[in-house]
């Protein structure tokens, strides 16, 4: 398939005139949206996301916009003028009804009238806002289908985004847990594969634990059993030593004592 950009058409009438040209340009549109899918991060994302808009609909100016927990909103990417209106109650009734929208607005920044305003829901907190020349009142079929597959995938990018930053969070605690455990803890599957070395029985194991992880823990055994008879007779060791010093340290005082 060429790399031109396929610019699909605004006429309502379009689809009932001829099917099966619009089929092949939205099934070309799905395939586009392999760039959202293969995005490794959030920026990717938007710029591939952005690519595909431009063919949807003619913009003049985007800004992405994240709403945190007190409700305040945060500029992620911002591709307008500073004095450009950004009305919060619009943006608060676009991320609550949770769809497209398009709105009439006016407004004239640096001499560009902007007659319409698009709005894209991705989740709870993002919502993309682009600005437009051209007067909209309602999307074409053909465009609300391409606008439903852009934020449906755009939404699953910022889930797998967020649930990838949540479990990273919880490993980095919960390694942190089993890094200050006084001693040697192996955990294993259901299959015996390890889920679970801390920094004390990677000593036992005799191995680093990102190359134990997910093995089979028999392999290991026979290095674990070795391990572990030098350690018991390593401590055998101390303690016969010990206990001999222990019985030589009274004579000792005993004859300093008597000197």
């Amino acid at each position: 398939m060429d790399d031109e950009k396929t610019v699909y058409n605004n006429d309502p009438a379009s689809l009932d005139r001829n099917p099966v040209k619009d089929m092949r340009r939205f099934i070309d549109f799905q395939h586009r949206t392999l760039a959202l899918k293969k995005s490794k991060t959030i920026d990717n994302a938007f710029d591939a996301m952005e690519e595909l808009l431009i063919g949807v609909v003619d913009f003049s100016y985007v800004t992405l916009q994240y709403r945190d927990k007190a409700g305040n909103f945060t500029p992620l990417r911002q591709f307008c003028p500073e004095s450009l209106p950004i009305d919060r109650s619009l943006m608060e009734w676009i991320l609550k009804t949770q769809e497209v929208s398009v709105l009439p607005i006016e407004s004239s920044i640096q001499g560009e009238n902007l007659h319409s305003l698009v709005g894209l829901p991705f989740s709870n907190h993002h919502l993309m806002l682009l600005w437009l020349e051209e007067e909209v009142s309602a999307f074409t079929q053909e465009q609300e289908a391409l606008l439903t597959i852009l934020t449906r995938e755009m939404a699953a990018v910022l889930d797998t985004h967020y649930y990838r930053i949540s479990l990273e969070k919880a490993n980095a605690a919960l390694a942190d847990v089993i890094g200050s455990i006084p001693i040697g803890l192996i955990s294993l599957g259901p299959e015996n594969d390890i889920r679970i070395v801390n920094p004390i029985a990677e000593k036992w194991l005799g191995i680093d634990s990102a190359r134990a992880i997910g093995n089979d823990f028999h392999q290991f055994l026979p290095q674990l059993l070795v391990s572990l008879i030098e350690r018991l007779s390593a401590g055998n060791s101390s303690e016969e030593a010990e206990y001999a010093n222990s019985e030589a340290m009274p004579e000792l005082k005993e004859e300093g004592a008597g000197g």
